[in-house]
This record gives C-alpha cells, structure tokens and sequence, in this order.
C-alpha cells in the first residue's frame, strides 16, 4: 500500500529576543506538538489504491475521513450551517456534510471516474482539479433567506439533501452511501452538471483553453443593466458583471459558458422552466426558448473548442451515469 503524506508540517526553529529585553523565565521555544496530517491512504480498502493513484497521477486528494476544520475552513469564513446568529454580523454557513460510508466509497470512486475525470486529458485535470474531493455520503445545504422562528427554537433553518457544494480550493461531492444505488434521473443529472461545470469553470479561469474571438463578437459587451430574459436575448447568461470593466466583463462571462458546458443536453433542450419577473432566469430548456439564440450560438463556439482540446464534450452533454 503506497503512502502519501499531504501536508507538510511549519516547524518554527527559533525565536530571537533583543538582549536588552532579555528574560530567563520569558524564553520562548517551539512546540513539541505537531499539526494533525491528512494522509492517505485512509484505509485497506481496495479502492484506497485508486485514491493514491489520482494524488499521484493529478495531484489531488479525495477524502472519507475527515474533521470539521477540514471541510468548513473557507479561508477568512466558516462554511459549517447552523452555527452563526442571524441577528449579529457573523454570516452563518449553509453547509452539512457527513463522511462517505466506507461501505460504497469503491461505487463512489467509479462513479466520479465516469462521470468526471474519464471526459479530461491528463494534463487538463492536474491543472484544473482543486486540493481536495471530500467524498460524503449525505450533504446538506440551507439558503440563507430559508429559516424559521418561534421563540422556543429561534431562528431555525430549513435544509435541503444536494450532491455537490463548492467550498474553498476544494468541491464536496455525495454519493457515498446506499443512495448511490437509488439516484433518480434528476440526480443523476443534477450530480454530472454539478462536478463538470465546476472544473470546466476553472479551466476557463486558468486560461487553459485557446478561446476563439468569435465567441467575443457575439455579444456587444456593454454596460446596460440587462436581466431576465433581455440577458438571453443579448447572449449573457448572468447580470453580475454586465457593469464590470469590460476585460473582467468578457472573463466571467466566458466562465459563465464553461459552466454551461457542464450541463447534460436533456437539461438545455428541455421544456423551459416559467419564469415571471425573474432577474435570472433557470437555464432549463434554454435552447428551446426564442431568446437563447445568441447563447447558443456562443455555446456552440466553446463546444468546438473544447472538443479541439480533447475534452470529450459529447460524453458531458449525455451523461454515460445516466445508463
């Protein structure tokens, strides 16, 4: 069984006090206690094997075990849900995950394999994928406008099961439990789209894919408050950046089409979901709505691209969990 050690430990060696501020009893010397290591593998499992082989083919480290400190650590946040005060200033998490069942972490790693790093060359993955997978066998999500209150309780949130969470330098992927056996077809949609066009978004971020300039020239990039369906109809799939500069304007709307690449083709050319009013409209059956014709277009341009660089894009829009 190989081992790899994935952290490794700061170690300060000394500390030197001004002489004239010098004290016998104040002298300071570094801790004998080292930090925890997450290593892997975690087990004896056969699929422990193909754990170690991803950290060393690609560089990442997917995970079964694990604490709150490595899941919910998001740099300056905390990511855990139910731990913040809706009335002070902290802004509470939204994010449950429970450790994969060691029981279907070998289903879990052939499921992540088809669904995901089978469609990517190598090279694509080793640059793309975060530090960590952590692999749970049930996660829980709470928007932030989604509680209740009674004075018994307080402020209570309402919790919903999803399959993927975004967390820092890191994606939380379920599946990892009997479920994995009983997914439904939107699931089973839902979880393909959720892990490809997250790391088809960082391939756009990181640049690693020539962009040809006719996607540019599609849409005119202007800074005009465009929402609803006045988005599609100009080629722009959010309003986040529309007042941007233009350069950060043009990025993330190219990393707003990589994400739709994600998106299996049952979903895009679906029936449209109805929407009254909405500043962001669902992009279920965007393909079939008469305002999608630019976002089309521009989608059209990117699967091109993609499938020039090797990224088996027809596998992505029809999901191979899905038979």
């Amino acid at each position: 069984m190989k081992i790899v050690n994935l952290k490794y430990l700061w170690i300060v060696s000394a500390i030197l006090l001004c002489t004239g501020c010098y004290k016998e009893d104040g002298k300071l010397s570094p801790s004998n206690n080292p930090e925890d290591l997450l290593s892997i593998p975690q087990g004896t499992h056969d699929y422990d094997d193909i754990i170690v082989d991803w950290y060393e083919k690609y560089g990442f480290t997917a995970l079964y075990i694990f604490e709150n400190k490595d899941i919910y650590w998001s740099n300056e946040t905390w990511l855990e849900g139910g731990t913040g005060q809706m009335d002070s200033e902290i802004i509470t998490g939204n994010e449950i995950g429970t450790p994969g069942d060691q029981k279907y972490v070998g289903e879990w790693c052939d499921m992540f394999d088809r669904i995901l790093l089978s469609h990517y060359p190598d090279n694509f993955i080793a640059k793309a994928m975060p530090f960590r997978v952590f692999i749970c066998s049930k996660l829980l999500y709470a928007a932030v406008d989604r509680y209740s209150w009674t004075p018994e309780e307080g402020y209570k949130y309402t919790y919903e099961e999803i399959l993927t969470y975004e967390g820092y330098d890191n994606i939380v992927v379920s599946g990892a439990s009997a479920k994995i056996h009983s997914l439904t077809q939107e699931e089973k949609l839902t979880l393909s789209q959720g892990v490809n066009s997250y790391l088809l978004s960082r391939i756009a971020d990181k640049e690693l894919i020539v962009i040809p300039d006719e996607f540019f020239e599609v849409s005119v990039y202007e800074n005009k408050n465009y929402y609803g369906v006045r988005l599609f109809e100009n080629g722009y799939l959010n309003y986040e950046d529309i007042n941007a500069v233009k350069s950060t304007f043009k990025k993330q709307d190219l990393i707003s089409y990589f994400k739709l690449l994600g998106y299996p083709l049952e979903v895009l050319e679906g029936e449209p979901e109805d929407y009254v009013d909405s500043f962001l409209p669902s992009v279920q059956g965007l393909f079939n709505r008469p305002e999608g014709m630019k976002c089309k277009q521009k989608y059209d341009i990117l699967v091109k691209a993609v499938k020039d660089a090797g990224i088996k894009i027809e596998d992505i829009q029809n999901p191979s969990i899905l038979n």
